[in-house]
């Protein structure tokens, strides 16, 4: 049998290809894009696109290719474009890749770690940024990566949030995304994920008459087709490309298109040749075969992507042995085609036309029969949906048991599925099932699942909405059920009244369940005894699920954390113990994290946060990641300085951002702002809070964006001025009985003392927050009273104060110096203890880590002791020479990074400083020196120490 027609080459689509064209120049260059194919079915989509591959690879780019089918498993097109390159590889570790090995594992199975356990939740944007850090690193001998994903009109919601991601990160990377789709058969919601791609749109349209008969001569060759035969084409393919071929497959298919001798001979006339049109041409190669190869064929386009020929035959209602003849006989008239180990249709519109040959009651019973057999086999394992291709096949038969005009078992096979969803981490994914599941049977069966996929996404305030709406409705445990998961949201969205008042509505009041919720919702409202009373109750019960009690542990522990540290690092360790114990990964690093974040407080390090950032990672938690690294930041800055901590909080807030945290990435940037500030930099920290949404004004977090402007008037020794802008600013994180417990609180009460202006006032604030916690905190309490007894004249008692925050603050030594130039400038104006020595040890330590300001002050308040000290903002000395062209310590700290050949942006890196800060010494470098470039200032710099030497 002849093979089927194909053109050789791509015509009418110039344009098209100009523009792919350009794209993959850019790629080649190294910035990447997307482009978005469209147009109806048939019109050569997957032409322009496999056009577009093999000129990239003609280009030494890596081409991966993936495809969504009608049907088919969450992320099928992701999955096949990684396993077409990684298949059988090992996974690739490296530490930038390692934290996204659990969620990379959704598409390549085998990359999971055998010891590993199963991955937790992770959205969209988690896969997203671990498919960029995979696609940036070009295979071996390519300059980089075109990735193909075909059909998106069939793609699952996940699979298009993760393409939008992707899309919007690309400019970064040497990679071109191409997008397939049908204008003409996407949902309205595909299509809206397709324009948010912002992908680069080539509109396939049909071919005209004249690139149509083009197209129908380069299919057969040289020779030219008979007139008749070329005319027939061209009026009934109506310009779609695919036609053309199929129509010229069908005539030579069926001996009325012969070739001999150089020419192309018509036998019998066009007149009893191929019917009109794609559904007369399939139904007539179909009518060549067996009535029981038909039947299989019919059910293969009725079941739509199953691969298992079994389950055609029992759909088919044939013996098994049928099967395999059956689909020889689909290849062998040019339905099906290989592809690799599988067989597809041909193109999707011949299963299409098989469909449309079908009368509706003929659809609906086949679809009847296809659901039952799939649902069966779906469901074998103990009722359940447990392995991958199970849900594939479940998904499929509830969309056959619609189609076969049973919506009930449509909606019980959905729910089934969305559960199984919730339960793998597939959030966006169970939401769709469930929301489907509604919308076909009953909404109050499923509306307390969705309320769970929806809080565990994030979007609790939508969970409330929907489950209010279907209370009244629901009565018996589904009543109690669907309560509690509103409670939870109440939880989340800190809605603590409403929460508890769905726990009263639920009857489950006295259940772990129930308590544990209370608990949480009691703390969250300031109500402490009663939260602790709760919590504990359901912490200590031996027969309480581990689930509630990892919940109760944590709420116990946040209780006693303001007023017992042991007590509470108890509470937490439990927590992580029976999460352990439990496989509850989530609650293992919340706990891990809890009493990580506690540890760090009181000791200033953390053995349990570093291990609660491995887990979260090594699960996939990657929003978890982000959060206790932006502890860490802020952790660093007490520790290390203004650089270090500026270093971890870009990190924490780029990722943040990259996840769609907008919560914490607001924090991390207020972290990153605080750094700059205290590093000098007040216009670098205020173009950060810029970029933040307005305050509004009430929140712990606008709290701690206006203690950041107060880093300006306090490096500038305006203690007034700084003591002003942390009144505001600790008013605000004062509202909130359960805030973070930040290093600012304990400064602002030193500050109050060594103004001697409400201290006691100040000082009882600290002590009733939770930020009394904190090792520095308490430190500033006994250095704020140091400085109140001496100045009452109690020398022995205050050098005994300053010894015991010296002591609290020993591992936190860059804070240290910070609250100790507030106590020694005290100490020289009231003439106590020995300040001198102090301010001699702390000057080296802010010249060595360049806080020139911090320095300049320490300078000053050693001369006001009658010490002698040199002038210098920056770490550098000045060598004579430049010295006498103006040229300042700061100064030459940019010139002998400038002369070692770094960018600006990189000695901004490197001292901490803005880019445009250091343009601005660089600018002044020049205009000094007289050098007219960054070479020059080398020489500059080289003539200076040669004149120094001699």
């Amino acid at each position: 049998m002849p093979d089927p027609v194909r053109a050789r080459a791509l015509v009418g689509r110039d344009d098209e290809l100009g523009s792919a064209g350009r794209a993959l120049a850019a790629v080649a260059g190294g910035r990447g894009s997307a482009l978005l194919v469209t147009g109806e079915a048939g019109v050569g989509k997957t032409r322009v696109a496999t056009e577009v591959a093999d000129r990239a690879r003609d280009l030494g780019l890596a081409v991966l290719t993936g495809a969504a089918a009608d049907g088919a498993a969450p992320l099928r097109p992701l999955s096949s474009a990684v396993l077409d390159r990684w298949r059988g590889r090992p996974f690739p570790s490296t530490e930038a890749l390692q934290p996204f090995r659990p969620a990379l594992s959704r598409l390549v199975p085998g990359w999971l770690e055998p010891a590993a356990p199963a991955p937790v939740a992770a959205g969209p944007a988690v896969l997203a940024e671990g498919l960029l850090e995979l696609l940036g690193r070009p295979a071996p001998g390519t300059s980089g990566t075109v990735v193909v994903l075909e059909d998106l009109h069939w793609a699952d919601p996940e699979t298009l949030a993760v393409v939008e991601h992707v899309a919007g990160a690309l400019d970064r990377l040497a990679v071109l995304l191409v997008l397939t789709a049908r204008s003409d058969e996407a949902p309205e919601a595909v299509r809206a994920s397709l324009r948010r791609t912002g992908a680069d749109r080539l509109v396939l349209d049909r071919l005209p008459d004249p690139a149509a008969r083009e197209l129908a001569a380069d299919c057969v060759g040289a020779d030219p087709l008979p007139a008749e035969v070329l005319d027939a084409v061209v009026a009934q393919a109506e310009g779609l490309p695919l036609l053309v071929e199929e129509l010229l497959t069908g005539l030579l298919h069926a001996g009325r298109l012969r070739h001999g001798d150089g020419v192309w001979v018509l036998t019998g006339g066009l007149s009893v040749g191929p019917p009109r049109g794609l559904v007369d041409l399939v139904a007539d190669r179909l009518a060549r075969l067996p009535a029981q190869d038909r039947a299989v064929l019919r059910a293969a386009a009725v079941v739509g992507d199953a691969q298992d020929w079994r389950l055609l035959t029992g759909v088919a209602g044939v013996p098994e042995e049928a099967g395999p003849v059956a689909l020889r006989s689909g290849v062998e008239v040019g339905l099906l085609a290989r592809d690799g180990g599988t067989l597809r249709w041909r193109h999707a519109l011949m299963r299409d036309a098989m469909l449309a040959g079908l009368l509706p009651p003929e659809q609906e019973a086949l679809a009847a029969q296809a659901a039952e057999v799939l649902d069966t086999s779906a469901g074998a394992a103990a009722g359940g949906i447990d392995r991958p291709g199970d849900a594939t096949r479940g998904r499929r038969a509830a969309e056959l048991w619609e189609q076969g005009g049973r919506p009930d078992r449509a909606a019980a096979l959905l729910a089934r599925l969305g559960r199984a969803a919730v339960a793998g981490g597939d959030l966006a994914d169970a939401i769709g099932l469930l929301g489907r599941a509604a919308a076909l049977g009953d909404p109050g069966a499923v509306a307390a699942d969705r309320v769970r996929a929806l809080t565990a996404a994030g979007r609790a305030a939508e969970a409330l909405a929907l489950g209010g709406d279907a209370l009244a409705a629901t009565s018996g445990t589904t009543h109690t059920a669907l309560c509690l998961a509103l409670a939870r949201s109440a939880v989340e969205a800190a809605r603590w009244d409403e929460a508890l008042a769905l726990v009263d509505r639920s009857g489950a009041a006295g259940t772990a369940e129930a308590d544990a919720l209370a608990a949480d919702a009691h703390f969250g409202a300031g109500r402490l005894d009663r939260a602790a009373r709760l919590a504990e109750a359901v912490a200590t019960d031996e027969d309480a699920p581990p689930g509630p009690v990892c919940e109760a542990c944590e709420v116990a522990g946040r209780c006693a954390r303001a007023s017992d540290v042991t007590a509470a690092a108890g509470w937490f360790r439990r927590g992580a113990q029976v999460a352990a114990a439990a496989g509850l990964v989530a609650d293992q690093v919340r706990a891990l994290h809890s009493l990580g974040t506690l540890e760090l407080a009181v000791r200033a390090v953390s053995p349990a946060l570093a291990e609660a950032r491995r887990a979260a990672a090594g699960a996939g938690m990657l929003g978890t990641v982000a959060s206790i690294d932006v502890i860490m930041g802020e952790a660093r800055l007490a520790v290390e300085g203004p650089r270090a901590s500026a270093e971890t909080a870009a990190a924490a807030a780029d990722l943040a951002g990259r996840l769609g945290m907008e919560q914490l990435h607001m924090v991390a940037t207020v972290l990153h702002a605080n750094a700059f500030a205290w590093s000098g930099d007040e216009p670098a920290a205020r173009e950060l809070l810029g970029s933040l949404p307005p305050e509004g004004g009430e929140t712990e977090l606008d709290g701690m964006r206006r203690c950041v402007l107060s880093a300006r008037p306090l490096l500038a020794h305006d203690l007034r001025s700084a003591c002003d802008v942390l009144d505001e600013g600790i008013g605000l994180m004062a509202r909130t009985r359960a805030g973070a417990p930040v290093a600012t609180w304990g400064l602002w009460c030193l500050l109050r003392a060594v103004l001697d202006d409400r201290a006691a006032e100040a000082r009882a604030v600290l002590v009733a927050s939770p930020a009394a916690v904190r090792s520095g905190n308490r430190a500033a309490l006994a250095y704020a009273e140091a400085v109140e007894r001496g100045r009452a004249g109690d020398e022995v008692q205050a050098v005994a104060l300053l010894a015991e925050g010296d002591a609290l603050t020993a591992t936190q030594p860059w804070w240290r110096r910070l609250l100790r130039l507030l106590v020694l400038e005290a100490a020289v104006a009231d003439g106590w203890g020995d300040p001198v020595s102090g301010l001699r040890a702390d000057l080296s330590g802010f010249e060595a880590g360049g806080d020139d300001a911090l320095a300049r002050t320490c300078r000053d308040l050693l001369r006001r002791a009658g010490v002698s000290v040199r002038r210098g903002r920056g770490s550098a000395a000045v060598p004579p020479a430049l010295r006498s062209l103006g040229v300042t310590s700061r100064e030459m700290d940019v010139l002998v990074l400038v002369a070692d050949g770094l960018t600006n942006a990189e000695v901004a890196q490197r001292l901490v400083l803005s880019p445009r800060t250091v343009d601005h010494h660089v600018a002044r470098l020049l205009a000094r020196t007289g050098a007219s470039n960054r070479a020059g200032l080398r020489g500059v710099l080289r003539d200076a120490g040669d004149n120094l030497h001699a």
